[in-house]
């Protein structure tokens, strides 16, 4: 997480992602996600859903930071773009269950 915070600062204080790929945090919100599903599962794994949904949360912070700083086509708006990725994440999940 510290490694992400110090290219998220980066991102935030320049305004752009800076060529930066979003790939280690979807995989990382993936995992996660992956992580509480079998915490869900299991009896008396507490902890388990405790630091994956902070995780998760952290997660998500990052990946909304960086659509929202990330260039995209004109016309676009940071809505649309939010509200389509959001979806992307939660239908898999949505389906799991």
């Amino acid at each position: 997480i510290i490694i992400f915070q110090a290219t998220f600062y980066r991102i935030f204080k320049k305004k752009s992602t800076q060529g930066f790929q979003s790939v280690p945090y979807v995989v990382a919100l993936f995992s996660s996600i992956l992580w509480l599903y079998y915490a869900m599962l299991k009896k008396n794994a507490m902890l388990l859903i405790t630091i994956n949904s902070f995780g998760c949360a952290i997660e998500m912070i990052y990946i909304i930071l960086y659509i929202t700083y990330a260039p995209r086509a004109p016309g676009v708006s940071i809505n649309s773009v939010l509200i389509e990725k959001l979806y992307d994440f939660i239908h898999p999940i949505i389906y799991m269950l």
